[in-house]
């Protein structure tokens, strides 16, 4: 039987679909939406000439609260990886609708390809970051790993692969 390294609980992800993603853009902010097109976005897109994007963060790997040292750390490393890429970042940052984990600082990785935005989400220990491809601003979620589940309530709890969303 193959084992499953790593897999996400259903209700993390609908958080992940709940929360409010804000990019900091010239003194106002644009806020992104799990599965909603933003219009906003799409035009600094088209502005920059880029038909991707991935709003990606180094905060709390693996969605476990992190040292805040910790975590500025990973920040400043991707940072310096984007910039290697030559990829243009700006920042954001990811909120709980509720409040009830703390805000997380983020990037949106203009013009990065979903390989390299892959890379960096398993680099930095990431279960999903979104994804923005096309012109249409329409914001996806980019799960890492599969979703966790239970067999059988019976039976003592184990983990099966249902599938992992992707881009389109």
């Amino acid at each position: 039987m193959t084992s499953i390294p790593h897999a996400i609980d259903p209700a993390l992800i609908q958080s992940y679909r709940e929360a409010d993603y804000l990019i900091h853009v010239g003194g106002s902010d644009i806020v992104l939406k799990v599965g909603q097109a933003s219009l906003q976005l799409s035009s600094l897109m088209m502005g920059r000439q880029v038909d991707s994007a991935a709003f990606i963060t180094a905060f709390n790997p693996y969605s476990s609260i992190a040292r805040a040292q910790e975590n500025a750390l990973n920040h400043k490393a991707l940072l310096a990886d984007l910039s290697s890429l030559g990829i243009e970042s700006i920042g954001g940052e990811g909120r709980d609708s509720e409040n009830l984990w703390p805000s997380e600082t983020s990037i949106l990785a203009l013009g990065i390809s979903l390989q390299n935005a892959e890379l960096l989400a398993r680099r930095y220990k990431q279960n999903a970051f979104l994804w923005i491809s096309g012109n249409d601003g329409l914001v996806d979620l980019n799960l890492m790993f599969p979703v966790a589940t239970q067999i059988d309530i019976n039976q003592k709890p184990s983990l099966i692969k249902l599938g992992v969303e992707g881009s389109h």
